[in-house]
């Protein structure tokens, strides 16, 4: 696993929680922040077939079957749409894709089910919802930020289709929503009860303005200007430009989570 000085970095956390589950608490930096992204370590244990020596291995190859699996559901998405498949590859050669492969992060396997998912909400028939459900519920498991896709998307069918009976449609989309979060709230909760703690430490917890994380290391050194350079100022251009597209049109949904993902 990558360490970076004397803390390490976020993959070898997820190395010992796939290695042991029950006690990686005990190795872990924040037990309470690192166990609610479970998924990732539970894939690379079950493509190990529960043999610990090859953890290292799967867990990179879990990644890329991931990286490869999103760019491919995105790809469908797009032809479906009848837009390049081949524009799926912004996405597949991301840096920030790549980086989180290389240093085996859970990014590409949560936003991997975010694809499936996405791309599950546009073909046709009311089951389609269930499905795309299970799938955002997934990438909550692994990246809690990816509720917000699910959130969008679940009041984006009730925007879309309002002109249909207004009770089911809220039942509906009710039953959307809690299908999507209901697996990661109900895991906190056991988290609450095994670690003590659900979440981050007083001293840890999220900061509450977009960008506030980078802004917090003020003055910035050179990795910090580089990182508002080249990630945050073209997601911040991005989101500006496709505001207006979010208020109507059959790409609202999309364009709402996009820009809240991102500033999130």
């Amino acid at each position: 696993m990558r360490t970076l000085g004397a803390t390490g970095y976020d993959g070898q956390f997820y190395y010992y929680m796939a290695l042991d589950p029950l006690h990686a608490r005990y190795y872990v930096d924040t037990p309470g922040y690192r166990y609610p992204r479970v998924l990732y370590p539970v894939l690379a244990r079950i493509a190990a077939a529960n043999q610990v020596q090859w953890l290292p291995k799967s867990l990179v190859l879990v990644n890329w079957l991931a990286a490869g699996g999103g760019t491919f559901f995105l790809a469908a998405w797009l032809k479906r749409r009848r837009l390049p498949p081949l524009a799926a590859l912004i996405y597949g050669l991301n840096p920030g894709l790549f980086v989180a492969t290389t240093r085996d992060l859970a990014e590409p396997v949560a936003y991997a089910f975010v694809a499936l998912a996405v791309y599950l909400m546009e073909l046709s028939g009311r089951r389609r919802y269930w499905p795309a459900a299970l799938a955002f519920a997934c990438a909550a498991l692994a990246r809690e930020v990816t509720i917000v896709f699910a959130l969008v998307y679940g009041l984006g069918m009730l925007w879309q289709n309002r002109e249909t009976a207004w009770r089911r449609n809220v039942g509906k989309t009710l039953g959307f929503i809690t299908l999507s979060i209901l697996p990661y709230l109900l895991y906190k909760l056991a988290l609450r009860l095994w670690l003590g703690s659900s979440g981050l430490e007083s001293e840890l917890s999220p900061f509450r303005l977009p960008l506030s994380g980078l802004f917090g290391y003020w003055p910035w050194n050179t990795d910090h200007w580089t990182q508002a350079l080249c990630v945050a100022t073209p997601v911040l251009l991005w989101a500006a430009a496709i505001a207006g597209g979010v208020s109507g049109g059959r790409d609202a949904v999309q364009l709402a989570a996009f820009a809240l993902n991102a500033l999130l």
